[in-house]
């Protein structure tokens, strides 16, 4: 008897840890999601805007503008991960 309460009291101890880490978890998913939706793609696309119109001045080259693409497609993907 001692020896399966003690096999309870374990697996409760390894399952309240799962648990305190999947939400966690949820909570950091949650902070990215909301991160993303106050402004990192409204930055991010307006770095696009900016770097595309620096280019067709010619103040800046076209790897600016392929950079702030990646940047914004890396926000996404980011977002999407925070989603799923």
């Amino acid at each position: 008897a001692q020896k399966t309460y003690n096999d309870i009291v374990i697996a409760f101890t390894e399952l309240r840890r799962d648990v305190d880490s999947a939400w966690q978890n949820l909570e950091l998913a949650r902070e990215q999601i909301a991160s993303f939706d106050n402004g990192i793609r409204g930055a991010s696309e307006e770095a696009i805007t900016l770097a595309y119109d620096q280019y067709r001045l010619g103040a800046a080259g076209f790897s600016d503008v392929l950079i702030a693409r990646r940047n914004l497609q890396e926000s996404q993907q980011a977002y999407i991960q925070a989603l799923y």
